[in-house]
């Protein structure tokens, strides 16, 4: 039986994370709101009504999102079950299945199948009059969607994350102080069977698997009875059950472990435990894989750099099928222009290299100085390795467009030209375009294993910023120079 002083504990300990749920709450409402206005308003194509529609699936489901948030509590103070209810959405749609990232991938796959079938129809129908050109409206659509995620993966989901863990914590409290009367019977004994006990034990578990869940942090049997003693005794419960003549802490340990067991909670922290932290004290063989992926990186690192001085890939000018470009117009394609600042392929693959080199050298540096992100960061790793065929292709590129028979001759009015063949450029944008988009995304997923961190996750999360806004502002100028640049 409760005490007043264990009362006073509990109300205090209410209010102060009533307090902080409710100004997260306003800040969060604030920020899925601004995601929730995202339009594409303009294009009559067919493929714009199709992007509309999925863009629509997108924004009906911020808007899910927005309400879950807004009706929480409904202005009033709430009770378990409202934090319940709100704890299972997000655990439906977002702790088990990120349905906002869901939608985004089919809304980012239509636009890539939409560019894909127009170079397709260009590339069959040579010469025509009427080529599809970039779709401008398209484009100025991914700035804004590109933004949008970076909403999403720096702001939101940091603040969503904290925000449940308020929440979660909130409705532990709330479910003890509508069980604790029955559990501790006016004898100070605790019930250990029948109903009351079995609420007890489920609420205990709930509040654990949604920690595990928000957290993705990997917990011990002991770490999950120091985490549910932590949370008792400052909301005040702890003291209440100790006081019990029937238990105390080597018995109530006795019935965590009991609850742990039931409710399978240390198989579902090892199942939902983050790429980050398996990478803590792992075995020899995870430290090998990241020697190698740190040498496989370092190689690429220096190809990039060193790019001219790899040698020859392909054929000679003499027994080059690609050689005579200069007096070939159909086949041939204007690799560059040397002398001039015109936007030309030779520079938007320029631009791709020097993205791809501050990436890279901070991938390693983070890698060597912190392996325990070194799975968070694998999304990275991932793309960074596809980076070999934009190195083999470009490398190519610059052989054949400084073959002499593939160089115009400089004359009074124009500049000399280098020109490579169609179907080379052709590949050479196709792989610009793929590469560029698959570190762009690989950055937003790290960035999203990094917020569900704690400790020194923040800190990795910031990084990860920096980097993601240098690599989209090179995005933004490799992609608006494709746009520019003739239609293969």
């Amino acid at each position: 039986m409760r005490q007043s002083g264990q009362t006073f504990q509990i109300n205090a300990y209410h209010s102060a994370k009533l307090k902080q749920v409710e100004e997260k709450k306003d800040k969060l409402k604030d920020i899925i709101n601004t995601l929730a206005h995202l339009k594409y308003e303009k294009g009559t194509r067919e493929g714009d009504y199709r992007l509309r529609d999925r863009l629509k699936d997108l924004v009906n489901e911020t808007e899910n999102n927005y309400r879950a948030i807004r009706e929480l509590g409904g202005g009033k103070p709430g009770t378990a079950e409202d934090f319940g209810e709100f704890l299972t959405f997000y655990r439906d749609h977002y702790l088990d299945n990120f349905l906002l990232i869901d939608y985004l991938k089919r809304l980012k796959k239509e636009i890539a199948d939409q560019a894909r079938l127009d170079r397709e129809y260009n590339m069959n129908n040579p010469g025509r009059s009427h080529e599809r050109r970039k779709n401008l409206f398209v484009l100025d659509f991914e700035r804004d969607l590109a933004e949008w995620e970076k909403t999403l993966s720096l702001k939101a989901v940091p603040l969503l994350n904290d925000f449940l863990i308020d929440a979660n914590e909130l409705a532990l409290c709330r479910r003890m102080n509508a069980q604790i009367d029955r559990l501790v019977t006016a004898d100070d004994v605790v019930t250990v069977s029948g109903a009351i006990y079995d609420d007890f034990k489920k609420s205990v578990a709930r509040f654990v698997e949604m920690y595990v869940k928000i957290r993705k942090q990997f917990l011990s049997e002991k770490d999950i009875r120091d985490l549910v003693n932590q949370a008792l005794e400052e909301m005040g419960f702890k003291n209440i059950i100790l006081r019990s003549k029937n238990v105390n802490q080597l018995r109530f340990n006795v019935i965590l472990d009991e609850i742990i067991k039931e409710y399978g909670l240390e198989n579902l922290a090892q199942k939902f435990m983050p790429a980050g932290a398996r990478a803590v004290g792992a075995p020899a063989e995870k430290e090998g894989d990241n020697l190698t992926r740190i040498k496989e990186m370092g190689t690429i690192m220096e190809d990039l750099c060193f790019l001219e001085n790899i040698p020859q890939t392909g054929p000679g000018e003499k027994d080059g099928v690609e050689a005579g470009l200069a007096n070939r117009e159909n086949e041939r394609y204007l690799f560059y222009t040397p002398g001039t600042f015109d936007v030309s392929l030779r520079y938007i693959a320029e631009y791709l290299r020097d993205a791809l080199i501050f990436v890279i050298d901070w991938l390693l540096k983070e890698m060597q100085k912190n392996p325990e992100f070194t799975e968070t960061l694998e999304p990275i790793g991932e793309s960074v390795v596809q980076v070999n065929k934009f190195i083999e292709m470009y490398k190519r590129g610059l052989e054949i467009a400084a073959m002499k028979s593939n160089r115009s001759e400089s004359k009074v009015l124009s500049q000399e030209k280098h020109y490579i063949s169609k179907n080379m450029a052709m590949d050479l944008i196709q792989t610009i375009t793929a590469i560029s988009k698959s570190v762009q995304q690989a950055l937003i997923d790290s960035s999203y294993n990094a917020a569900s961190l704690a400790g020194k996750g923040s800190v990795l999360l910031k990084k990860i910023k920096i980097i993601q806004d240098s690599f989209n502002n090179s995005f933004v100028k490799i992609t608006k120079g494709l746009s520019t640049i003739d239609t293969v």
